[in-house]
């Protein structure tokens, strides 16, 4: 953010909170406990609040509150602690003014393990209400509530909610996210009305349906058995939705699985303007927009991150990822070389800003953030490698890369469409979808509609749903980074 920027008096950052039992083993209810309350709070519509990726990095730094909320932007920070012990359990928690360190409210709770679920309401109620947001009481309980008065559900579910985030940290995710799945799935046993844990469940299901994702694949199931698996979870969630919003959202969950992409537009425009801090519902309209050539609609909402983007992480990611498609690759990179200087480390910030240089035409920064990239993840950079060498006229080395990736991940329907697009391989990369094509799911050819490039013209249903829908589909884009031609 500009040093001469105001900042919003009703902005707030949640920091993971430390785990201070003497047996160091309850991260999994400090990390779920903080990341539940911000989940909580998101839910506010005039509270801005950062997002984990950007709050959770501060875990265990020595830099002080008022640095740390001028980094991310907010004028209230929230640190706290856990300690455990036989059947108690001690939560202290601190909301904090940044301005002048002023604790604007702080309690602890020393209480039984079957009182932890109450924990969480209470800190995220009197919160809001500290920091005067427009939320009338029941608004505010509603908000807070946690969706089950069952500890084992609960535990479970927080288990899971750790296992997930750190499953977005890791290059392959998909047994981390296996292993959250199996959690919350867990805690359905203990609570089989547990809204947000049917949420979460369905959105795995959702992730093993969306070819386009680097962590699908972890069931092992077949696409019409995770369809089922999908149906099934979501409607519980729409059934037991603990609020109107949560209900919405599920709604357009199910209608963007169904292909009914203007429905699905609809409900995510009628969630955000209930609920306007969820950016990762945003992300999914934004991509929605995209995909239904609808440019200028994704334009507003992707200006919103490049504000955002200035100190929180994950918008700025978010900004980098679209803005190329429906504003400017060079403005979009740009943007990138600068975020990679606030958070040198991130190799998502490094990986979106390397495809947005050459999408801008710029190859030599390009080859730098390349090199960059590899040193923060030097395994399986299979799509950087062959971006790379076509970017250099390196046909061969595109084809080798690949052949690695189709040994290393068979199963990986859009590296493996991407590279042959990138090789002018139209048909190898027409049969690659196959597959998705002929699986009865059009949502999952439907999910390449995000790219610029994809065609659609060989796959009649998906041409069918573009006709249904009313949707123009521009001609495909060229990339510039095109590989020459195998005849030279």
């Amino acid at each position: 953010m500009p040093p001469d920027s105001p900042i919003n008096t009703k902005s707030i950052a949640v920091l993971p909170f430390a785990d201070l039992s003497q047996a160091q083993d309850q991260h999994w209810f400090a990390d779920g406990l903080a990341e539940e309350i911000l989940n909580a709070l998101v839910k506010v519509p005039d509270l801005s609040v950062a997002a984990r990726t950007s709050s959770f990095q501060y875990r265990g730094s020595s830099q002080s509150i008022a640095q740390i909320a001028k980094e991310l932007g907010v004028a209230h920070v929230l640190e706290g602690s856990v300690r455990s012990g036989g059947d108690r359990i001690r939560v202290t928690a601190q909301l904090i003014r940044a301005s002048d360190g002023f604790h604007l409210w702080s309690d602890t709770y020393d209480r039984q393990n079957a009182d932890m679920i109450s924990i969480q309401e209470d800190l995220a109620r009197n919160i809001a209400s500290v920091l005067e947001t427009s939320m009338d009481p029941e608004a505010l309980e509603q908000m807070a509530q946690v969706g089950t008065r069952s500890v084992e559900a609960y535990q479970a579910y927080l288990r899971g909610v750790q296992l997930a985030a750190e499953s977005f940290s890791i290059q392959d995710g998909r047994k981390k996210l296996r292993e959250a799945f199996e959690q919350i799935t867990k805690a359905l046993e203990y609570d089989p009305q547990f809204s947000e844990a049917h949420v979460r469940v369905a959105e795995y299901w959702k992730i093993e349906l969306t070819p386009t994702r680097t962590d699908t694949g972890s069931s092992g199931l077949s696409h019409a058995a995770a369809l089922d698996k999908f149906y099934t979870h979501i409607q519980l969630a729409i059934d037991n939705a603990k609020s109107e919003s949560d209900r919405i959202r599920s709604l357009a969950n199910r209608a963007l699985v169904d292909v009914r992409l203007n429905e699905a537009r609809r409900l995510f425009e009628q969630y955000l303007a209930i609920s306007p801090n969820d950016e990762d519902l945003r992300g999914d309209l934004v991509n929605l927009l995209q995909s239904m050539s609808l440019h200028e609609e994704a334009a507003r909402h992707i200006g919103h991150w490049r504000i955002r983007g200035e100190t929180d992480e994950h918008s700025a990611g978010l900004f980098i990822n679209s803005a190329y498609r429906s504003i400017d690759a060079s403005e979009a990179a740009d943007f990138g070389l600068q975020a990679m200087k606030r958070w040198p480390v991130s190799s998502t910030m490094a990986y979106q800003t390397h495809r947005t240089l050459l999408w801008a035409g710029r190859f030599e920064e390009a080859r730098e953030v390349a090199a960059r990239f590899r040193s923060l993840q030097p395994e399986g950079a299979f799509l950087v490698g062959a971006r790379e060498a076509c970017a250099a006229g390196d046909r061969a080395t595109a084809e080798a890369v690949l052949a690695a990736m189709n040994a290393d991940r068979p199963e990986y329907y859009s590296g493996q469409w991407l590279i042959h697009n990138m090789l002018g391989n139209n048909e190898q990369a027409a049969a690659v979808l196959q597959p998705l094509a002929e699986s009865g799911i059009p949502y999952q050819m439907a999910d390449f509609l995000g790219y610029p490039k994809f065609d659609p013209e060989p796959f009649p249903v998906l041409m069918a749903v573009l006709e249904r829908e009313g949707i123009q589909r521009p001609e495909p884009i060229v990339e510039p980074f095109r590989c020459p031609p195998a005849d030279g």
